[in-house]
């Protein structure tokens, strides 16, 4: 074949990130909306479905989007209470998750929302080192997250069973 399929150990963490991905994607329905997301409320007095902030943590503004050195931010995505049809009728109870991408070529601390948001939440999925955290590991909404250059990070909310 004229396909080198020696992968380089570059190329092998994409693939396996790439992998991480796909599977993220069919575990959680969050990511496989069939609506446009709004930014309203999800239920009367709810979170949104969407929402985006800053690295301290607060809310964008119309001048955060405008301003060209801003690198760094994060996406709260609610799939509470969505209802699904097809094969199978079913509610997401709570399912919510934090993605946190940093564009820059500087680790960045970042904040999560308030509690409303989620006290609790746990990694799901990143694209480059966490500094000592792993996939798995929790934090805790007032902890900052450092965040490695050019990176993503996928939090899910950790419900307390």
């Amino acid at each position: 074949s004229w396909i080198d399929w020696d992968l380089s150990e570059e190329q092998q963490a994409l693939l396996a990130f790439t992998r991480q991905l796909v599977e993220l994607r069919k575990r959680h329905r969050a990511f496989r909306r069939r609506t446009f997301l709004t930014g309203k409320p999800v239920r009367e007095g709810g979170l949104p479905d969407v929402w985006w902030f800053r690295a301290d943590g607060h809310a964008m503004t119309e001048d955060d989007w405008r301003n060209p050195a801003f690198q760094s931010l994060g996406m709260f995505l609610n799939a509470e209470g969505m209802h699904w049809f097809g094969t199978e009728d079913e509610y997401l109870a709570s399912e919510a998750f934090l993605v946190v991408m940093n564009a820059s070529d500087q680790v960045v601390d970042h904040y999560l929302p308030a509690a409303d948001f989620g006290a609790v939440w746990k990694i799901e999925l990143y694209s480059d080192g966490l500094y000592g955290q792993r996939i798995g590991d929790t934090v805790h909404h007032d902890d900052p997250v450092q965040v490695a250059p050019r990176a993503l990070l996928v939090l899910q909310r950790h419900t307390m069973t």
